[in-house]
């Protein structure tokens, strides 16, 4: 594993792309958990998974193999790209309780060979984070969260390597403190350098090469020329990635017609426990985007449920809403504009 880890780097220096959307870079940024947590029982479903995802089937025999879960709706800074926390966007904050976590783990934790513990809040606010962790990696669930890095110090970093944490995204978009707060608006520089030796001094002190640390930076208007320096930083740091990313903000709406991985391949699930179809939603205010919830049902019931089943049928071969004689879909899926250009999109409202 340790070798695998070493060599990454070289190949992402390369080959690591722009586009978190694009297949071939989802599998290189998923492929160390996959080695690390793979068991023929996930193989087996991964490739049914992939198989009906190709087949655009509306229902689905297999689960996903990663999740996407909110620790935490909370976070301490505003940033602008961020439409939850950086805008008036009416978000109702709380933390997701470790007894719901739990549950999430032993319905999926056969199946599951990631969970992505993030969605719109900063998830190292949750004092459960390491606990929640810990609880995946004894379950055999690779676990990564992405963080503004503002919450951490030394007992942190040890309890953070201690639960097995696979992956950490540290956001990271200025060298000065000037450049760095006008996107992480509240934010200090200077604590996030300083949270960052500390975490790879630690792993240095453990012999740990986990957790794999990635060094993202969002290209913004007002940083570009500093780009080259945050590189040089993650360099410094050891950092075993770095990449930048654009601002959502930027964000194009499609071109043409694409199937929708989020309803076959993943799932989000926020810390209330609501199942919502992909990241695109968790930032819409709207009833809609509830396609089910753990607190009630189980998430096999839900997977398959009358929202989800809808949804896929606006991707699938047995007749999209574009066929002659169908009904148009209500679904909240019908009008997103990430997979379906707007030319053959309805023009329903989406609230």
């Amino acid at each position: 594993m340790g070798k695998l880890v070493r060599f990454f780097p070289v190949v992402s220096k390369f080959r690591y792309g722009r586009n978190r959307q694009s297949p071939l870079n989802a599998a290189r940024r998923h492929w160390i958990t996959f080695f690390q947590y793979n068991t023929p029982k996930k193989m087996v479903n991964l490739a049914s998974l992939l198989l009906q995802f190709a087949l655009k089937r509306p229902v689905v025999t297999a689960y996903p193999s990663i999740l996407k879960v909110e620790p935490t709706s909370r976070c301490n800074l505003r940033c602008p790209g961020c439409i939850a926390h950086g805008t008036d966007f009416p978000i109702e904050e709380g933390d997701m309780p470790l007894a719901l976590f739990k549950k999430i783990c032993e319905e999926l934790g056969d199946y599951l060979y990631k969970i992505s513990l993030y969605i719109t809040g900063e998830p190292l606010l949750n004092n459960q984070i390491y606990d929640m962790i810990s609880y995946a990696t004894q379950k055999r669930i690779g676990t990564v969260i992405s963080t503004n890095f503002h919450a951490f110090n030394e007992d942190k970093a040890e309890r953070m390597i201690d639960a097995g944490l696979s992956h950490i995204i540290v956001c990271l978009d200025g060298v000065t403190q000037e450049v760095y707060e006008r996107y992480r608006v509240g934010g200090n520089l200077d604590r996030v350098l300083r949270n960052l030796d500390i975490l790879t001094r630690k792993k240095k002190e453990k012999g740990s090469k986990l957790p794999f640390l990635e060094i993202q930076a969002v290209r913004t208007g007002w940083n570009e020329a500093e780009l080259p320096r945050i590189a040089k930083i993650a360099k410094q740091l050891s950092a075993d990635r770095f990449t930048i990313r654009e601002d959502l903000r930027s964000y194009q709406p499609a071109t043409k017609d694409r199937t929708c991985f989020w309803l076959w391949c993943t799932a989000l699930i926020t810390e209330k426990g609501i199942v919502i179809p992909c990241c695109a939603s968790a930032w819409w205010n709207t009833p809609k985007k509830a396609f089910g919830d753990l607190r009630k049902d189980f998430f096999s019931e839900i997977w398959n449920g009358p929202r989800y089943v809808e949804a896929r049928r606006i991707f699938s071969r047995e007749g999209g809403e574009h066929d002659k004689g169908q009904k148009r879909s209500t679904s909240l899926c019908s009008t997103c504009n990430i997979f379906r250009c707007q030319r053959t999109s309805p023009t329903s409202s989406a609230t």
